[in-house]
């Protein structure tokens, strides 16, 4: 399943728009993935390039896993004597 928790979010996360449409525009894709960061986000159909992030599956409930961006982020922290904190991404 390429690493995801269902076949829906194997789906979405490789769809490909069949009429041509970009990422965004594609009425039909639901699910954003950014694969340098492992961010997962539902895209918001308003004519922009937005998402929102999300930490669960939307149609299983399978716990994701953590970005890189969240990792790097708190390993930058505790390296540096900062206190920890939760980023949510």
């Amino acid at each position: 399943m390429s690493g995801h928790c269902c076949d829906l979010m194997t789906y979405y996360a490789d769809y490909q728009c069949h009429r041509g449409h970009g990422r965004f525009d594609c009425p039909d894709n639901l699910l954003d993935h950014r694969g340098a960061s492992n961010v997962y986000g539902l895209i918001i159909h308003d004519g922009g390039g937005s998402s929102v992030a999300i930490g669960y599956c939307p149609w299983c409930g399978t716990e994701l896993a953590e970005s890189r961006r969240f990792l790097a982020e708190t390993l930058s922290e505790e390296s540096s004597g900062m206190p920890a904190r939760t980023i949510e991404v």
